[in-house]
């Protein structure tokens, strides 16, 4: 069964839907405004293995919700965008009303915020996420690595390369 959240043009998309965890954290009945997404990908070789996670947080910095998505065999810069792409569609789809998005990947940050795509291969989500960003008047900017570690170890974690090193790590 697909993720709710996720659209697939492949059949092996079709057949391998992404390894899904979203975490609500917010116990209200309606998502705060104001909140912000910190987004980020890894690419474990490139390509290989990729993944995305992030997290949304309210006004005070609290998180509300976290994810972290495996996206199979891809290229770092698709699986920042995919993650994005994600985010959005995550926060769109459970209220929240983003007023900035943050990722450390500087590249894509400059890509839609100049409205030049990077890659053909990244473009189904790169112009989702420009669309979104557009209409939601959504301020997208970079950070550095310190100020999006929680995404950044959503993202790790999606990638099954890093699991099997957990793993070993903790047999060891």
């Amino acid at each position: 069964m697909q993720h709710p959240l996720a659209f697939s043009s492949t059949q092996e998309e079709a057949e391998n839907p992404p390894v899904t965890t979203g975490l609500p954290f917010n116990k209200g009945n309606k998502p705060p405004t104001h909140s912000s997404l910190n987004v980020d990908g890894a690419c474990k070789g490139n390509p290989g293995d990729c993944g995305g996670g992030g997290c949304i947080r309210d006004s005070k910095g609290n998180i509300q919700m976290a994810f972290s998505y495996f996206y199979g065999d891809g290229t770092s810069m698709l699986a920042e965008i995919r993650a994005l792409c994600d985010g959005l569609k995550l926060a769109a789809s459970t209220g929240y009303q983003l007023s900035a998005v943050y990722s450390d990947s500087q590249s894509l940050v400059n890509s839609l915020n100049d409205g030049k795509m990077i890659s053909w291969r990244s473009y189904r989500w790169w112009r989702e996420a420009h669309m979104l960003l557009t209409q939601q008047h959504i301020h997208f900017s970079h950070v550095f690595r310190e100020a999006n570690q929680l995404a950044d170890s959503l993202a790790n974690f999606a990638s099954p390369v890093d699991r099997l090193n957990q793993i070993d790590i903790k047999i060891s």
